[in-house]
């Protein structure tokens, strides 16, 4: 929780902390997934939906802060150009030959990579245009897509192995009662809404509609309230046309629901 918080305070970064999350918190992290108290993975369950928020903030403000220097670095380039070129000589003419400077009858200029000539006192002289400005990494590679792909599949790791992981149900005291599981279910819930603004709408079209659906199958009625109380989040998120085609045909297992308060939730 006071990790939780602590990220969540924070809005600059310097460009060496860009891989914080990654590199070093997801790991850390990880390991509370498997920690023998229910405490601590209930309060883990809890934080994925703002975990996954400070993951996503993080990666953002290191590309911004990328892309601040790679274009200050341009102009730099440009204008530091521009300096060097204080006379630039084009077609027929010619300087003055008075002061012993021989006459520059031709020249040609040629785009990066290409070769200029220059013909002075019968004499051709020919050079090949070298860009000096390199596009930074930022711009090249699709460097921010495959880290966010990175940390999604990061945090859906944790969905699969944490929040749904079928071994946390084996205590049960009846058949509608609550195990270990679906409380951590119920704890994931949340902050789905965070969850799926992380996961973007097809991500979660894809990936956290199908594992949400499963929890219409679950034995307990407080899960399954639960879940119907919370998915008009998602669906609003995901739209109107997705909602239609994938969320209202699994709810009519929920509208003939053993339990009447799951039923009318369902129709609410």
């Amino acid at each position: 929780r006071s990790i939780r918080a602590l990220l969540s305070a924070v809005h600059s970064i310097s460009s060496f902390e860009a891989n914080v999350f990654s590199n070093y918190l997801y790991p850390k992290l990880s390991r509370l997934s498997k920690d023998p108290e229910v405490v601590v993975r209930l309060a883990f369950a809890q934080g994925i939906g703002d975990f996954a928020e400070s993951a996503k903030r993080f990666l953002e403000l290191a590309q911004l802060k990328a892309q601040h220097v790679a274009v200050s670095s341009i102009s730099d380039s440009v204008r530091d150009g521009a300096s060097r070129r204080s006379v630039m000589v084009t077609g027929d003419h010619r300087l003055n030959t008075s002061v012993g400077i021989p006459a520059i009858s031709r020249t040609s200029f040629a785009p990066p990579g290409g070769t200029a000539t220059l013909t002075t006192g019968g004499t051709a002289i020919s050079a090949t245009h070298q860009p000096t400005t390199t596009v930074p990494e930022p711009f090249v590679g699709g460097s921010y897509d495959t880290k966010i792909n990175s940390l999604r599949d990061n945090i859906m790791k944790w969905i699969r192995d944490f929040i749904l992981d079928p071994t946390f149900g084996e205590d049960r005291s009846g058949s509608n009662s609550s195990t270990y599981g679906s409380i951590m279910k119920r704890a994931f819930l949340c902050s789905i809404l965070q969850v799926c603004r992380f996961f973007g709408e097809e991500k979660t079209v894809e990936e956290v509609v199908p594992q949400l659906l499963t929890f219409l199958q679950d034995p307990d009625w407080e899960l399954r309230l639960e879940f119907c109380q919370k998915l008009p989040e998602v669906c609003e998120y995901i739209g109107q046309q997705v909602t239609c085609q994938c969320i209202i045909p699994c709810l009519e297992h929920a509208i003939s629901d053993a339990e009447d308060c799951v039923v009318c939730e369902t129709l609410n």
